[in-house]
Formats: C-alpha cells, sequence, structure tokens
C-alpha cells in the first residue's frame, strides 16, 4: 500500500512495478508517466510498459552479476525516451467546425511541482494557419499523463478549424521563471518541441454533422442577435424557399 513504511509499498505489486510513490514521497522513475509499470526478471531482463506513450520496451540481458541496473538509471532511460517522441499529433475529426486537439510530449512534471511549475514556468503556444492565411494562436497547458493522472510529460493545444483546406501548425514552447506571464516572444529559453511544424488537411464543412457544427460559427452582425457564418448558394428557383428557412432560423437563434 502506498501509505506503507514496508519496502516496496507503493512500487511493488505481485511481481509488477507500478511508478508509485514511496514512502520518502518520491517516485520510482519521476520522468516517466505515472501509469507506467514494469517487470523485472534476472540479469537484468526487465520489460516496461508505458500506456501514455502507447509503447512497450524490453531488455535483454546477463550482466546483472556484473552490474544492476538503478532505478535511477532506468529513469535516466524513460527520460532520453520520452524526449525522442516529441512529434505531435492532431486528434479528433479533421473537417471544419470539429475540435482538433495537438498533443505532444515535453519536458515530464507534475501539477503540484512548484520549481519549476508546469503551469507558471513553461508557456506552450501554437500558431495554426489557414488555407486563406487567416492565422490563430493557440495557448496550450500542461496534461500530465493524458489519462487523468497529474504526472507525465503530455502537453497539448485545442483549436477548431473555420474552414476546409491545408492548414499547418507552428509550435512555440518556452521555459524560465514565470515565462508563461511574459508577453515577449523569446522570453525564456526553447524547450523540447519548440519550433516543430507541420502541415495538415481539413474537409470543408459538413450540412450533415450533428448540432450547429453543420452551419458553422455564431456571430455579432450588429443587430440584436447572432448569425451563423456560412453562406447559401441556391439556384434562382430555390431563392424564395431558402431565403424563407434563413429567416426561420434566424428567430430561432434570437429566440
Amino acid at each position: 500500500m502506498p501509505t506503507s513504511s514496508r519496502k516496496g509499498a507503493g512500487i511493488c505489486g505481485y511481481h509488477w512495478w507500478p511508478n508509485g510513490s514511496k514512502p520518502d514521497g518520491r517516485w520510482r522513475w519521476p520522468d516517466a508517466p505515472s501509469d507506467t509499470f514494469a517487470r523485472s526478471g534476472h540479469n537484468n531482463n526487465d520489460l516496461f510498459v508505458i500506456p501514455a506513450w502507447n509503447i512497450v520496451t524490453a531488455r535483454l540481458g546477463l550482466d546483472q552479476a556484473e552490474d544492476e541496473i538503478t532505478s535511477a538509471e532506468y529513469n535516466t532511460f524513460l527520460r532520453t525516451l520520452g524526449e525522442a517522441l516529441t512529434d505531435a499529433t492532431i486528434e479528433g475529426p479533421r473537417t471544419a467546425w470539429h475540435p482538433l486537439t495537438l498533443t505532444m510530449r515535453g519536458p515530464a512534471a507534475q501539477e503540484t511541482d512548484n520549481d519549476p511549475n508546469p503551469f507558471l514556468d513553461y508557456r506552450l503556444q501554437v500558431r495554426f494557419t489557414g488555407p486563406t492565411g487567416k492565422t490563430f494562436h493557440v495557448p496550450g497547458y500542461f496534461d500530465g499523463d493524458g489519462g487523468g493522472g497529474n504526472h507525465g510529460n503530455l502537453w497539448q493545444a485545442r483549436s477548431t478549424p473555420n474552414e476546409g483546406g491545408r492548414w499547418t501548425y507552428t509550435v512555440s514552447f518556452r521555459h524560465g521563471k514565470s515565462v508563461a506571464l511574459s508577453l515577449e516572444a523569446n522570453a525564456g529559453e526553447a524547450t523540447a518541441g519548440d519550433g516543430q511544424s507541420d502541415a495538415f488537411d481539413v474537409a470543408p464543412r459538413d450540412p450533415e454533422a450533428p448540432g450547429f457544427r453543420r452551419w458553422g460559427r455564431l456571430q455579432y452582425v450588429g443587430r440584436n442577435y447572432l448569425k451563423f457564418d456560412f453562406f447559401l448558394k441556391p439556384n434562382s428557383a430555390d431563392k424564395p424557399r431558402v431565403r424563407g428557412l434563413a429567416e426561420q432560423r434566424n428567430k430561432r437563434v434570437e429566440g
């Protein structure tokens, strides 16, 4: 049990070694996600399962008698492995007006850390540029292990494309004392993932999408109601019917 003072408490269970907190409050592998667990065998034959990184890695060896690998050495290995997995992923329906989540692996941290503080001493910003050149600057945030755990190295930013076509993104990731409060673009120092960029394709607005996503964005038009940000292009014979539908829709929004 994590609260026990017995050797192995919080870090060993039925021959599996989870990344739990030791009785002294320290994590077994502080630079790995909290959901990491391992199986330790004879002669330094060890298996690590890391769900947050979608990785299973094994070490085969016959050298335990010469040099037993310590938890600190394995932590260094896991930290190096995590730093190598910095390529961002884009998750969510790639259709206009549907939210997308950019996830990247960065510095490992815990929500309660003070030095550095993951919410104050890191600043993640992602610039999304649409096919017509319109740019959105989106602040990112620390997401722990991505599964609700407060310890990990996952960082995210969320955005909603407003049009179909080829989109690009560029990451700015800075580290420094209270850098999150600075408005200077180059405040602090660049950290893992800074400058990363890529492109992805977004399908046009889906007229059959559920809810308001089929119509786009509600915006202020200088009247006492909001209006959806899209345009109808009917044939001349359909104009009276489409005009009536649009008026009914605006009345519903106004009400």
